[in-house]
């Protein structure tokens, strides 16, 4: 079933934004009574995991835990819901990038972040932390919350310059936390405390550290640590090189409370986001204007795709091109639409534990995805997505319009047939596989030499024939070759072990 122009609850979607392992997120229309509307994203759960309670314990507590977080450097989750046998979040669609999005476009452009810019993401940072942490359940007792994945990848900087964490997939609860077993190790590696990577008792502690870790990157433009090929992340590991040596020019205090929260003995870092904060540089007004400025300066092209998929949720007299479908046309409604893209978007997935873990984020990217999103990078690319086109009832137009003949009762308007496939030698149509690829730990995507991104990879479509497939892991130095024979219609899930 193609989810496009379906009803969602109060939601109708449009264009699909991302897609990963677990999840898809759409650009959505939110409608209401006296023409009220407003775009939102929503996050749909892909409908083979509807049965697993372990993935759906975590989409909805994920929903209800950021639910209850009403701040604005927090991604607002507006409503969660389950339609067409598919479980549903509606949330804030944030116009901008990701946070590693920015960095990518830094580095891409020789630019750096100026020190007060740098001092206003970290403050923002750890404000939305500090809300997160001293959540209380109805009762008023602290809930104990540890987000366990706070990375450029869940920061979502957008062209007003607001700064909002998102992606509470794998967000620890302390008290019926039931979901992650003793030991295990979520989260991206690369920003891991050194506890977390151990799998022993964590707190907020490990938040702070991740923080840091992130605040590092954005200043330096490189990760903080560095792992030999071939070798298991030390998780008593040091920075590749201090800070002041990648920014002399960045103030005293700065670096030292970036430190701090980085350092590898727990009780040696801040106890606390707020005391965190408070040791951080003042900052001077309009720093989000700036911000905005530079999101909109060095990511331009990801905005504007975005944007183009936006257009149709905020254009004059949308609400009136959607129409509610009928079962009937729920029945004959065509697959849901897959990426041809050299590059996919994860939602929120988390290493090295990536299939249980991919719901979030989307997110970049969810709360949105910052073109990706999640929802994660690098993976962020243009997706081209096929759209049902519906026409407008009665709505008015500049020029003359093509209409369909008179009938002697409203129509049910149907999703316009979708492009047909590319074309061959003897202009007969490519036949075309659709692919899913995932690696444990985790893994970088190339086919026929060329990248894709990173795993997981969902539901791609691929030319059916022969094709050389690489997953490596650069992490572990491991890699992964071997040739795919793809039939016309074949759906095929490849799994490596990179460990």
């Amino acid at each position: 079933m193609a989810p496009e122009g379906l009803q969602f609850g109060r939601y109708v979607l449009l264009d699909r934004i991302a897609a990963g392992g677990m999840g898809e997120v759409y650009v959505g229309l939110q409608t209401g009574i006296g023409e009220f509307s407003r775009p939102v994203a929503v996050k749909l759960l892909l409908p083979h995991l509807s049965e697993d309670q372990k993935i759906i314990s975590m989409f909805l507590r994920e929903a209800r835990l950021a639910a209850q977080m009403t701040h604005a450097n927090i991604a607002q989750v507006y409503d969660v819901g389950f339609e067409h046998e598919r479980y549903f979040i509606a949330m804030e669609l944030v116009r901008g990038v990701s946070l590693s999005k920015l960095i990518s476009g830094l580095k891409g452009a020789g630019r750096q972040v100026s020190t007060e810019l740098l001092v206003y993401v970290a403050r923002s940072l750890c404000d939305g932390l500090h809300v997160a942490h001293e959540q209380r359940g109805p009762d008023g007792t602290p809930l104990g919350v540890v987000h366990r994945d706070v990375t450029p990848h869940n920061l979502l900087v957008s062209i007003d310059g607001a700064v909002k964490l998102t992606d509470f997939g794998i967000a620890r609860v302390a008290e019926g936390d039931h979901l992650s077993k003793p030991g295990e190790v979520m989260g991206k590696l690369g920003y891991l405390a050194p506890e977390q990577l151990l799998g022993e008792v964590i707190d907020r502690r490990v938040d702070l550290f991740a923080a840091g870790a992130t605040l590092f990157h954005l200043a330096a433009l490189e990760k903080p640590f560095d792992t030999p090929t071939g070798q298991v992340l030390d998780p008593r590991r040091l920075p590749r090189a201090p800070l002041r040596v990648f920014r002399p020019d960045l103030p005293r205090p700065l670096v030292d409370a970036i430190e701090r929260a980085m350092n590898i003995d727990p009780q040696a870092r801040f106890a606390t986001a707020r005391d965190f904060r408070l040791a951080l540089p003042e900052v001077s007004p309009n720093q989000d204007e700036l911000l905005g400025r530079l999101v909109t300066e060095v990511c331009s092209a990801a905005l504007i795709d975005l944007e183009k998929k936006t257009e149709r949720a905020t254009r004059p007299h949308g609400t009136a091109a959607i129409t509610r479908a009928t079962p009937q046309q729920r029945k004959v409604a065509a697959p849901v639409p897959v990426v041809e893209s050299s590059a996919s978007i994860s939602l929120g997935a988390a290493r090295p534990s990536r299939w249980p873990l991919a719901l979030g984020g989307l997110g970049l990217v969810v709360g949105l995805v910052a073109l990706g999103l999640t929802l994660r990078g690098p993976a962020p690319a243009d997706e081209p997505v096929a759209v049902p086109v519906v026409a407008p009832v009665a709505a008015p137009v500049a020029a003359p319009v093509p209409v369909p003949a008179p009938v002697a009762a409203p129509p049910e308007v149907l999703p316009s047939p979708r492009p047909s496939l590319p074309r061959g030698e003897g202009d007969r149509p490519l036949a075309k596989a659709i692919v899913s690829i995932d690696a444990s730990p985790w893994g970088q995507v190339w086919l026929d030499g060329k990248p894709l991104g990173d795993t997981p990879l969902a539901e791609l479509r691929i030319a059916a024939g022969e094709h050389q497939l690489k997953v490596s892991n650069p992490e572990t130095g491991k890699n992964n070759s071997q040739r795919l024979t793809l039939k016309p219609g074949e759906r095929r899930t490849v799994r490596v072990d990179l460990r």
